[in-house]
């Protein structure tokens, strides 16, 4: 392990020597004019980009921890903004989920589960479903009207659904290809609550 390491820190100190040995030099013929002020506003872009690498190596050398942190952090964000679910798994996950209560009988389908997923199922058919993406995580939300609808309250933006009220309107929160108010809705959906109450 330890020449492993020893390894990986001698090819950053060789890609760090590479980078501040390596100049961009510009032929003679392009340095006038508009090409010659276009091949000095890359070099230049070149040599910020190559101080600013240099400063997060070294950076990275002087502060491990930190570093370590920032890593995890940008890591997270990118395995959570790649598996941010969108709206075709929510509808994949809705009908799944009103295929699973169909198959049950009316004795033993949970009726929280069965108004929920109703509610859910009529909103979609009324088009009335809308996704907002925070980049890591979605939230399924209900609109007044449906993308078709042609009134003038459904067109007007000073009727449109403000963000007072706004967590009325959510329906669902998605996060890692998983929809929580949907599963919360689904646990023990062949369980009728009231079957239970009588006894």
């Amino acid at each position: 392990m330890a020449a492993s390491m020893a390894g990986r820190i001698s090819k950053s100190h060789l890609l760090l020597n590479t980078l501040s040995r390596s100049k961009v030099t510009i032929p003679e013929r392009f340095k006038e004019g508009w090409p010659g002020k276009a091949g000095a506003y890359i070099a230049n872009i070149f040599r910020d980009y190559k101080g600013a690498t240099l400063e997060i190596f070294t950076d990275a050398r002087d502060r491990p921890i930190k570093a370590a942190i920032y890593a995890t952090l940008v890591s997270c964000t990118a395995i959570a903004a790649w598996n941010n679910p969108d709206k075709k798994s929510y509808e994949k996950a809705i009908l799944n989920a009103s295929n699973d209560l169909a198959l049950l009988s009316d004795a033993i389908r949970n009726k929280a589960s069965d108004r929920h997923l109703q509610e859910v199922m009529r909103l979609r058919n009324e088009g009335r479903i809308r996704q907002l993406n925070l980049v890591v995580c979605s939230v399924m939300w209900r609109d007044d009207y449906g993308p078709l609808l042609g009134l003038y309250d459904s067109q007007c933006e000073y009727l449109r659904p403000g963000w007072r009220d706004f967590d009325k309107r959510v329906l669902d929160v998605g996060f890692m290809n998983r929809w929580y108010y949907l599963d919360k809705a689904m646990v023990e959906y062949d369980v009728n609550e009231e079957e239970f109450a009588n006894s």
